[in-house]
């Protein structure tokens, strides 16, 4: 049961790939491929898509924040003891050595913005 929600799942983030290159996906934010909308669906973002059809396309609480604030997911070597979208606004989550680090995905606000975890959003 769980091969075919897989097949699905990965036949249609291939189906999305292929259109991606072509035009911006038109899903909804939470649930698209192309996360980040630069118009090219990387491994993670299908990774982040695969994760969302096999359980709850809204994603976390954070995932949303991030993206309804202008965000864009992505993955950043943290600390281990770091949790998914850590915040990004205070010092200390993604500095360990990476012997000491894994891959968690983070939120991208761009220049001048970081993700605060406590207001779910990126802010000033």
């Amino acid at each position: 049961m769980h091969y075919s929600r897989l097949f699905v799942a990965i036949a249609a983030m291939s189906a999305l790939a292929l259109a991606a290159s072509a035009s911006v996906a038109q899903c909804n934010p939470t649930c698209q491929g192309d996360f980040n909308s630069d118009q090219q669906v990387t491994v993670d973002e299908i990774l982040v898509a695969v994760n969302n059809a096999m359980g709850n396309c809204g994603g976390s609480a954070e995932q949303r924040g991030c993206l309804a604030s202008g965000g864009s997911v992505s993955t950043t070597l943290c600390c281990s003891s770091a949790p998914d979208f850590p915040d990004m606004c205070e010092i200390g989550a993604c500095g360990c050595a990476p012997m000491f680090s894994r891959n968690v995905p983070t939120c991208d606000c761009g220049l001048g913005r970081c993700f605060s975890r406590a207001q779910l959003a990126c802010v000033p």
